[in-house]
């Protein structure tokens, strides 16, 4: 029994992409958790506290975004890896 019949390639795509989608949603979560922002809204700074949401979610997207692509790129040696091999 070969390592590559062992991999389903397919389920661990879908895997990620559902992780991917739970990070997203903890994501959007923990910017509007954050004490700070909320202390804004009730001064009233609502352009302040919306720049600082945005800001921060894209902070957030790109780190993710740069850690999906490295692991995109691992997968896909690991899987060139695995055609050569077997």
């Amino acid at each position: 029994m070969s390592l590559k019949s062992i991999i389903n390639w397919r389920q661990l795509k879908l895997s990620c992409l559902l992780s991917l989608f739970f990070i997203v949603i903890y994501i959007i979560k923990d910017a509007f958790n954050d004490n700070l922002l909320f202390t804004l809204i009730k001064l009233g700074k609502w352009n302040i506290s919306l720049s600082l949401i945005l800001l921060k979610l894209l902070i957030y997207i790109g780190e993710w975004y740069l850690f999906f692509r490295i692991l995109n790129w691992l997968f896909n040696l690991i899987k060139n890896f695995m055609e050569e091999k077997f």
